[in-house]
C-alpha cells in the first residue's frame, strides 16, 4: 500500500506540475493550436490545397511541434509584437481565403482582400496612440458611423453584401493621418492643463480632434452614399449634442480667462 501510494502521489505531482505549466502558457499555447496548428491542419487535410500526402504530413509534423516547443520552453507573456499573433492572423486569413474559394462564397474572398491591406494602417496606428485608449473611442466612432451608412446604402439600393467591409481600409487610411495629430493635442492638453488660458483651450482642441472623424463622416457620407436627407440631419443632431457637452466647458474656460472675466479669488 505504501509503495502504491508512492507512485499516487508522484503522478498527482506530474499532473499538477503539468497544469501549472499550462496555466502559465495557456495564451499563447491558445493562440498557437487555434489560430496556426488549425488553419494548416485544415489547409492539408479538409481543403487539400497541395494535394501531396508526403508534403502534408511533413507540414503537419512540423507545425505540430510549435506548441511542444512552446510548452517546454520559458513562459512569455503574448503581445502584439509575438510572432504567433502574425502567424495565426496570417493562418486563419489563409484558410478563409481557401475555404471562400473552395465553396465560392465571394463575401469571404472579397474580406480577405479588403482585411489584409487594412492591417498594416492598423499596426501604424496602434504604433502612433499606443495605450492612448480616449483616442481609439473617436476611431472606432467613425468607424462604427462609416458602417451604418455604407449598410444602409446596401440595403436601400438593394445591393449585395459582398463588400461590406469595404469601408474598413477607408477610414483607417484616413486615420493614419488623423492619429499623429490627435495624439498631438492630446499630449499637449495634458501639458497645459493647469495654465490658466491655454489649458482649457488645449482641452477644447484635443477634445474637437477626437470627434472629428465621426462629424466629418456624419457631414460627407449620408450625401455621398445618396441617404435621405434624413440620415443627415440625424447624425449632425447628434453630433452636436455629443460636441457640446465635450467641448462647451473647456470652451467657456477659456474665452472667461482669455477676456479677463473670471472673478478674483480671496
Amino acid at each position: 500500500m505504501s509503495l502504491i501510494n508512492k507512485y499516487a502521489r508522484a503522478i498527482r505531482d506530474e499532473i499538477g506540475k503539468f497544469a501549472h505549466a499550462v496555466r502559465e502558457r495557456w495564451p499563447v499555447l491558445t493562440v498557437t493550436i487555434l489560430g496556426i496548428c488549425v488553419p494548416v491542419y485544415a489547409m492539408a487535410w479538409w481543403l487539400n490545397i497541395r494535394d501531396n500526402p508526403a508534403a502534408d504530413i511533413a507540414i503537419t509534423v512540423l507545425v505540430t511541434t510549435m506548441p511542444v516547443i512552446r510548452f517546454f520552453s520559458q513562459p512569455e507573456p503574448l503581445t502584439y509584437r509575438s510572432f504567433e499573433v502574425w502567424l495565426s492572423v496570417l493562418g486563419l486569413a489563409t484558410v478563409t481565403f481557401y475555404i471562400a474559394e473552395k465553396y465560392d462564397i465571394r463575401f469571404l474572398s472579397f474580406s480577405f482582400i479588403l482585411v489584409i491591406p487594412a492591417l498594416p494602417y492598423v499596426l501604424v496606428i496602434w504604433q502612433i496612440l499606443r495605450h492612448e485608449w480616449l483616442l481609439y473611442v473617436g476611431l472606432t466612432l467613425a468607424l462604427a458611423a462609416t458602417m451604418i451608412y455604407w449598410i444602409a446604402a446596401l440595403v436601400i439600393n438593394k445591393e449585395s453584401f459582398d463588400l461590406l467591409l469595404l469601408p474598413l481600409p477607408i477610414i483607417l487610411a484616413g486615420g493614419l493621418l488623423w492619429a499623429p495629430i490627435a495624439s498631438w493635442t492630446l499630449k499637449s492638453a495634458r501639458r497645459h492643463k493647469n495654465r490658466r488660458i491655454s489649458g482649457p483651450g488645449t482641452q477644447a482642441l484635443a477634445m474637437t480632434m477626437l470627434f472629428y472623424p465621426v462629424t466629418l463622416v456624419a457631414v460627407a457620407l449620408p450625401t455621398g452614399l445618396g441617404l435621405s436627407a434624413m440620415w443627415s440631419n440625424v447624425s449632425l443632431a447628434l453630433i452636436g449634442i455629443l460636441l457640446s457637452a465635450v467641448i462647451s466647458e473647456p470652451l467657456r474656460r477659456f474665452f472667461i480667462e482669455w477676456g479677463r472675466l473670471a472673478p478674483s479669488k480671496r
